[in-house]
């Protein structure tokens, strides 16, 4: 910081200038009047460097608090409202000492304190002009290397990463050379997070560990060995994290760093599988009044280590107690959530499942909000169906003789399939469970779905199994191949012979089947009036084509199946066979109109019988 020096003689001639002396009037108040502004000016100045450092020691308070919240370690600051107050204040005074004074010594100084103000509230644009305006018009100012860091940092923030990595590593470089070593350990520091940021963990691995060699500053090393400690344990790396985090632990004299770093030991080590030792460490914590306000997360990672170790009633037990005791804190609906995966995956018990993650997803700010509510809502969707396809399934097996049960049973049959297919999607992208989603796909193969369903449940059964190399679901191949036979002209038929390295067909539509596969494009959406339309131009503009009947046929089906209009869809079935009697699919309707068909054999060789979900014991 530069200091303001008077001159002896000024201060020598101030009574002078007061006593209103004629003889040295004019002199008088020329002094008088630069005496006046460089005072101003200084408490101008002051009053702005006071209003920014009350400012940056907020930021860091909140910013420190919210990282301990965190597992992650972020370059990101937490800006309190009031200090965006102190800050909008700091560059309302800066921006008049730069218009009003613009030829003072302390010129420099004012363009620190703006550029890191815009910074801080996130106005990178402007935070980068004034440190490049320092830079070039100060060359020898010695905020030069400390404006060329936070230009650097602003780089960064504007997206620049590679521009910003250059300046960083060319300023570690200078500063070094100058003996500005704690400047050269920041550079570095963001350099190393920058690699980190564009996935080189070598490069950002070889830049920490070099900060290590420059600075003497225990919170820069304690920051450097947090950051190496993650890299590490991201990496698998759980031997190098574990004693990484306890140094950092130890050189840090910020409560909130100490504490994560610790916590994160005790991660690793359960990570480890050293369950012993994890759980030596979250004791300690618990024991230590300066972590009294974390006593959720302690107890939170010590249910994780139970639970882990295989003592799962005592985690289960920990957390209820958390989900009742700090319900209105974040790690109550985290204890919450680890419970519904509890009841979920391991009991099968869905309705108290679902209760729990209701209960999670009360709390918008937590990590598992969005996975609560999916999963909630997922699992009330799957009692729907379930009840729906019960329901349908009984319908089913009744002995239908009349000609329009006979047409209901295959609307049933339909109507079951459908419900399937969304059942398997439920336990395939919601619940991750694939024997649950395989059971479910392959049931609605069984009962026969439509040409738009059937080879996408077949292409989701592939990619299970080959996600699986064991072939517990079988082969992927052979679903590919089934799809490319059954359903050459589906669009997952090109995936399909892609994979297995098959030649595309080349596919040759006449006008009428463009317009079909326009309209089954409709109907897939349920733009089922549009897709009347168009099915209906074919039949009448086209009627020598295979598409008339298969257009015909298609109009019936989307009255019973998705209008619910029987005598809609029994006229056009009446129509179909008397213009195109010939036809598969008047066969197909002749034969649903005789009697009430049997269950449709599966594709693959699954029985048409309602999946059961295997019942485990009750919470």
């Amino acid at each position: 910081m530069k200091k303001v020096h008077f001159p002896l003689f000024v201060l020598l001639t101030l009574p002078l200038i007061y006593s209103g002396c004629s003889v040295f009037s004019p002199i008088g108040d020329a002094i008088s009047h630069m005496y006046e502004n460089t005072v101003s000016y200084f408490n101008a100045y002051y009053n702005a460097k006071q209003a920014f450092d009350d400012a940056e020691n907020e930021i860091r308070t909140a910013t420190s608090a919210a990282r301990s919240q965190s597992q992650k370690r972020t370059n990101r600051f937490v800006v309190p409202a009031a200090a965006k107050l102190k800050l909008t204040v700091v560059i309302d005074k800066c921006s008049s000492l730069l218009t009003f004074h613009s030829t003072s010594s302390f010129v420099d100084n004012t363009l620190v304190l703006l550029g890191k103000s815009h910074f801080y509230l996130e106005e990178f644009t402007k935070a980068e002009r004034k440190f490049t305006e320092l830079i070039e018009q100060y060359p020898s100012s010695s905020f030069v290397l400390e404006a060329k860091l936070w230009r650097a940092r602003s780089l960064d923030r504007l997206g620049k990463a590679e521009e910003a990595l250059k300046s960083a590593e060319a300023l570690a470089v200078e500063s070094e050379s100058l003996g500005e070593k704690e400047t050269a350990a920041e550079a570095l520091l963001l350099a190393a997070a920058l690699y980190e940021g564009l996935g080189n963990q070598q490069k950002a691995v070889a830049q920490y560990e070099r900060v290590a060699t420059l600075t003497r500053d225990d919170e820069m090393q304690a920051e450097t060995d947090l950051r190496l400690a993650d890299l590490y344990f991201s990496a698998g790396q759980y031997d190098k994290a574990v004693p990484a985090y306890y140094k950092a632990a130890e050189l840090t004299s910020d409560v909130a760093s100490s504490y994560q770093a610790k916590l994160q030991a005790a991660m690793a080590l359960r990570e480890r599988k050293a369950f012993n030792e994890a759980l030596d460490v979250t004791d300690d914590l618990a024991r230590d009044f300066r972590y009294k306000e974390y006593a959720g997360m302690t107890r939170l990672e010590r249910a994780k280590i139970l639970f882990a170790g295989g003592r799962k009633d005592e985690a289960i037990e920990e957390y209820r107690f958390l989900d009742t005791a700090f319900s209105r804190t974040d790690v109550g609906p985290l204890a919450a959530f680890r419970i519904g995966e509890f009841l979920e995956k391991e009991i099968g018990d869905y309705d108290s499942a679902t209760t729990f993650f209701n209960r999670a997803s009360l709390n918008r700010n937590t990590s598992v909000y969005e996975a609560a509510r999916r999963k909630a809502a997922a699992l009330t969707r799957y009692k729907e169906l379930r009840r729906s396809v019960a329901h349908e399934d009984s319908l089913l097996h009744v002995k239908m003789e009349h000609d329009s049960l006979a047409m209901k049973a295959d609307s049933l049959r339909r109507l079951l399939a459908g419900a399937s297919i969304e059942l398997g999607d439920i336990f395939e992208t919601d619940l991750m469970l694939p024997d649950s989603a395989v059971t479910w796909y392959r049931w609605s193969l069984a009962l026969g779905v439509d040409s738009v369903k059937s080879p996408r449940a077949l292409f989701v059964l592939a990619e299970i199994a080959a996600a699986h190399p064991d072939k517990q679901f079988g082969d992927p191949r052979d679903y590919y191949l089934k799809i490319i036979q059954q359903f050459p002209r589906s669009k997952f038929a090109d995936q399909s012979r892609d994979i297995v390295g098959l030649p595309k067909e080349e596919q040759q539509m006449d006008a009428a089947e463009q317009l079909f596969v326009e309209a089954e494009r409709d109907i897939e959406r349920e733009r089922y009036e549009i897709a009347l339309s168009a099915l209906t131009g074919i039949a009448t503009r086209f009627p020598a084509s295979p598409f008339a009947a298969k257009s015909e046929y298609t109009i019936g089906w989307i009255y019973e199946n998705r209008l619910s209009k029987p005598d809609s869809a029994l006229a056009h079935f009446k129509k179909l066979m008397e213009q195109h009697g010939s036809s598969k699919y008047a066969a197909a309707i002749r034969m649903r109109l005789a009697e009430a068909p049997a269950p449709v054999q599966d594709t693959m060789k699954v029985a048409p019988t309602v999946p059961q979900v295997k019942q485990k014991r009750q919470e």
